[in-house]
């Protein structure tokens, strides 16, 4: 195993998953996870047999884009990786700030293929200045 290798090959999934959130396309996000998939939200830990987030609504919300994105694979082996979100922004279709967001994600290989197992996320609303 190529640490660097793995690495890039977790990065290219995440970007992939990334294209099909800012798309709305809620299949396309779903074939980067693994389900039943587990968040730790403000209840606690919780499992998910589809995406968590409804990109629907997000759009409503005005959701264009997400800019910004400070990402590190941190470590990795044959079967897992972590992968910090440390900052990004997701703006608006007229450019405002929408949310600042910090996440942190654990991919599993299955099936050949890096999944999403796992995620921590931070959201902060911005109001409109």
């Amino acid at each position: 195993m190529n640490k660097f290798i793995v690495k890039q090959e977790v990065l290219d999934a995440f970007e992939g998953y990334l294209e099909a959130f800012k798309r709305g396309d809620q299949d396309g996000v779903e074939k980067y996870f693994s389900f039943p998939n587990y968040r730790f939200t403000e209840n606690g830990i919780e499992e998910f047999d589809k995406f968590h987030t409804s990109l629907s609504d997000l759009r409503r919300r005005g959701y264009s884009d997400t800019i910004a994105i400070d990402t590190q694979v941190v470590e990795v082996n044959e079967e897992k990786a972590h992968l910090v979100l440390r900052e990004g922004l997701r703006i608006k279709d007229d450019g405002s700030p929408l949310e600042e967001i910090s996440s942190f994600y654990i991919f599993i290989k299955e099936s050949g293929s890096w999944k999403i197992k796992f995620t921590s996320a931070f959201v902060f609303e911005k109001s409109s200045e």
